[in-house]
């Protein structure tokens, strides 16, 4: 399956999101740079996606994920 966009709330640091269920990859991008987290799962997806904070959900749940600057 292809990258899905991810909608969360709106964030002056995160420009985007996509996550791919099928290999639980996310990837984030920034301003000046994109990361792609491993191993996240749906769940954790979710809570981003509904978090009323994108940054805060991604620095407490999401940063612990093995990490590549893309």
């Amino acid at each position: 399956m292809a990258q899905q966009a991810i909608p969360f709330t709106e964030s002056s640091h995160i420009k985007s999101a996509t996550y791919d269920p099928d290999t639980q990859e996310l990837i984030v991008s920034f301003p000046n740079a994109s990361y792609s987290y491993a191993g996240v799962p749906q769940d954790v997806v979710d809570g981003f996606s509904a978090a009323p904070s994108a940054g805060s959900y991604l620095h407490s749940n999401i940063k612990r994920f093995p990490t590549t600057k893309l």
